[in-house]
């Protein structure tokens, strides 16, 4: 069950060189009694996710790529933001982005409200508008499968 795989991922792990990749799960969710929106068929639960893949701009300190994360893991005080997960890239293959982020909300209304925030509109000012070159946004309606 997805409540059973969400429990079995660390919300924060000290990746190689002391990054800290931090998570939010969507079982905190269910325990704080967050509800997600049913397909029309009330099958199953389903999600508006955002993803958000950026290059950093050229020549960026470490910290300031270290206070664009803190800022961003920050976010989740915002209460439209149900789950978060965000990370480096692995390094694997040249040309990939930078840096990914996942965001999970109940609906697109709740994202927009989101994006209006306070908070958020510190961190693309204050953070994001500083450090990224490059983004690319996608979004669409997610919902787990079983198995």
């Amino acid at each position: 069950a997805l409540e059973d795989v969400c429990a079995a991922v660390p919300k924060e792990e000290t990746r190689p060189g002391g990054e800290i990749l931090q998570r939010s799960t969507r079982q905190d969710l269910t325990r704080a009694g967050v509800g997600l929106r049913a397909d029309s068929d009330g099958a199953r639960e389903s999600v508006f996710r955002q993803v958000v893949a950026i290059r950093w701009a050229e020549g960026i300190a470490p910290e300031a790529k270290q206070g664009f994360r803190d800022a961003l893991n920050a976010l989740h005080d915002i209460p439209e933001l149900l789950a978060m997960t965000s990370g480096d890239d692995a390094g694997h293959f040249d040309g990939n982005f930078d840096f990914v982020t996942v965001m999970d909300f109940a609906d697109f209304d709740a994202a927009r409200v989101y994006v209006a925030h306070p908070l958020h509109q510190a961190y693309v000012r204050d953070h994001a508008s500083k450090v990224v070159a490059d983004r690319v946004v996608v979004q669409h309606d997610w919902a787990p499968t079983d198995g």
